[in-house]
């Protein structure tokens, strides 16, 4: 008995416990400040000699405090006699290009990243659909007008594209969904922009982006009806389109790459 709870309480003894460096904890605190709000995208931190007196830590410290969290895009350093840290929120982007290495890292393909986007994709829509926000149909009017204006400019169209499937999620009101979806969108815009810009014409680049406008004009009409079941199912294949038209020039087993 004896020797039994010996053996449970050894297994419970933890190995070498790491003792976050000074650094990290003063990081970890102005982030807490930054995701909670309290700190607004913009506005700027404390001067350097406020904050070190507030954390009772020296200059090189701080500083590495600031690396730390301009490494994870939450501040911006200007340097010089009216420099100091600014705040900023991080987007989609940020968290696509962490997530995107994972996927690279683990041999993870393109066309897989494709199939999640055809799960999470469809069922935003019809959620949008079912909730018909005359407010999100606004947005997602006004960004088809964006699209439209940009079909003769590729280069832009791609961006305002982007800026259509946002608004297209979150028209489904779930903010967990538009995290997923937006990341997503933003590996997808890394891996084959090699392909939009070397490998397409610029007939082919229009041809793309009025076909994309069509079926974003299409979908937009369905969701503000309120035809859940369709928009999903035509979203649906809207994307599968998408998934073929990029794998017949990448294959189906390449790697999501992003140092192209």
């Amino acid at each position: 008995m004896g020797a039994t709870v010996t053996a449970e309480r050894d297994n419970l003894v933890p190995g070498p416990v790491r003792v976050p460096k000074t650094a990290e904890l003063v990081a970890e605190h102005i982030r807490r400040l930054i995701v909670r709000g309290e700190i607004s995208e913009g506005e700027s931190l404390p001067t350097e000699t406020e904050l070190r007196a507030q954390f009772g830590v020296s200059r090189p410290i701080l500083r590495e405090a600031y690396r730390v969290l301009e490494a994870e895009s939450l501040i911006t350093v200007r340097r010089g006699a009216r420099g100091g840290a600014v705040v900023r929120l991080p987007g989609p982007e940020v968290a696509g290009t962490y997530v995107g290495l994972l996927l690279q890292s683990n041999d993870v393909t393109l066309d897989d990243v494709f199939r999640a986007r055809m799960v999470i994709g469809p069922a935003a829509v019809r959620m949008a659909a079912e909730r018909r926000d005359p407010e999100a149909i606004a947005e997602l009017r006004a960004a088809l007008e964006a699209e439209r204006a940009a079909v003769g400019e590729p280069q832009v169209y791609g961006v305002v594209g982007g800026d259509f499937h946002h608004a297209l999620v979150r028209a489904s009101g779930n903010k967990t969904l538009l995290v997923l979806a937006d990341m997503l969108v933003s590996i997808v815009r890394i891996t084959t922009t090699h392909f939009y810009n070397y490998k397409m014409t610029d007939a082919t680049r229009r041809d793309f982006s009025r076909h994309s406008l069509d079926a974003h004009t299409v979908l937009v009409d369905m969701v503000e009806a309120g035809r859940a079941a369709d928009a999903e199912t035509f979203w649906r294949s809207h994307l599968e389109s998408l998934r073929t038209r990029f794998l017949g020039a990448y294959g189906e087993t390449t790697v999501v790459d992003l140092f192209q």
